[in-house]
């Protein structure tokens, strides 16, 4: 089961719209969102879909044309341990 079949059917719609704007295959964007999901709970926080959504197209764009492309995953897991993710919420 992909895990776009785990979210809404709205969010994964919204998902696969913002997919289509970078390079990056479904799989790749779903490995990036758990690596971010981890982080936030590793860090007693929590944040919305269309926050961690955000952040993981940042950090595609980030990189821009450079080849060859590094995983998205480890983009995120690099932007999130230099500079940390904005609107979150601690987890209760």
């Amino acid at each position: 089961m992909s895990w776009l079949e785990k979210i809404s059917s709205k969010e994964a719609k919204i998902w696969e719209n913002v997919m289509l704007e970078h390079a990056f295959d479904c799989e790749d964007w779903g490995s990036a969102r758990k690596s971010l999901l981890d982080l936030l709970q590793k860090d007693s926080l929590a944040a919305s879909e269309d926050s961690i959504r955000s952040y993981i197209s940042c950090s595609a764009e980030s990189i821009g044309s450079v080849h060859p492309l590094p995983e998205l995953k480890d983009i995120v897991e690099e932007f999130y341990q230099k500079y940390g993710m904005e609107n979150t919420d601690p987890l209760s």
